[in-house]
């Protein structure tokens, strides 16, 4: 920031002088201050903003200074939080402000396409990567379904308010006459399988049938974070759900190939079966207690494993 003052002030770096800057230049520094969390990284953005502000006003009005669709793109991306979550009425807030600051700056209309209604989430995937990186599937594909690891967990309320957010988000998109494109079903699903519960899971699995359906065009990745989930969450009837999957994708590969299963995928419901049975031995050491027919469950989900490589 402090560079970005020197270069608009015509000042001098290692003896040598400084360019004024344009409007790639303060870009690429909020581009860095979005990087930083929470409201550090936010007034940074914002700060750098205003500088490109004051520059636009007081501009050659031969060749202007005026911020531009990337510049208000990461201005609705990082003020669209609230304590480093999505929050709806925030987004909505500060579109029509940018709006508005087209109108008033650039003197033009800022018409918002399906790219900057993503922009506004577009750092919570990174955000939700970083979070899963000291999970023990962090280098795997199964890092997206990280929460589910070990069984499905409690509701919690900031989770699925942010889940709700991000949805709404993505139905106002449409509302407003816009096509939401595959990042922004990516980014509700993947909302939902964040908040690690049976019924998470369970509403992102209806998007991900609501994004099929759409004109988006899903990928294999789109699906990653519910297969993953049910993979990882031991529960008795996900094996049945991760074949299911697999079978609806391989049924959609027939009009769109890219969606054939891969072998990551296909070893999906090896790894299901595997997490059940770790969860039935985990609760027979915890009561200490075992039945022939608990033994005879945990030997199916081992000779279930097995005949899936036959």
């Amino acid at each position: 920031k402090d560079l970005l003052k020197s270069m608009a002030n015509n000042g001098k770096f290692g003896g040598t002088d400084l360019p004024l800057p344009n409007v790639g230049t303060y870009n690429a520094a909020m581009a860095l201050w979005a990087l930083v969390d929470g409201i550090k990284g936010q007034n940074g953005v914002n700060d750098v903003y205003s500088l490109l502000e004051v520059a636009s006003l007081g501009g050659d009005d031969e060749y202007p200074l005026r911020p531009n669709n990337e510049t208000f793109k990461t201005l609705l991306a990082v003020n669209s939080k609230i304590d480093d979550r999505f929050s709806f009425e925030q987004a909505k807030l500060w579109l029509h402000k940018i709006q508005q600051l087209s109108d008033s700056i650039c003197g033009e209309a800022f018409i918002p396409d399906a790219d900057s209604y993503n922009a506004a989430l577009s750092l919570l995937s990174k955000k939700s990567n970083a979070n899963s990186a000291d999970n023990r599937y962090a280098r795997s594909w199964l890092k997206h379904g990280h929460q589910y690891d070990g069984g499905f967990k409690s509701v919690n309320e900031c989770s699925n308010t942010e889940a709700m957010d991000m949805a709404k988000w993505l139905l106002y998109a449409e509302e407003s006459g816009v096509n939401p494109n595959v990042e922004m079903y990516e980014a509700v699903i993947q909302a939902w399988t964040e908040t690690g519960t049976k019924e998470g899971l369970l509403i992102a699995e209806e998007w991900a049938k609501r994004a099929i359906l759409s004109s988006a065009p899903t990928r294999l990745e789109t699906f990653h974070p519910i297969i993953s989930s049910w993979a990882l969450c031991q529960f008795d009837r996900a094996p049945d759900r991760v074949k299911e999957w697999i079978r609806q994708l391989s049924a959609l590969s027939a009009s769109k190939p890219h969606l054939k299963p891969d072998l990551n995928t296909l070893s999906a419901q090896i790894i299901a079966w595997r997490n059940v049975q770790a969860g039935m031995i985990a609760h027979l050491e915890k009561t200490k207690q075992s039945s022939s027919e608990e033994n005879e469950m945990v030997f199916a989900a081992a000779q279930n494993s097995t005949q899936f490589l036959e």
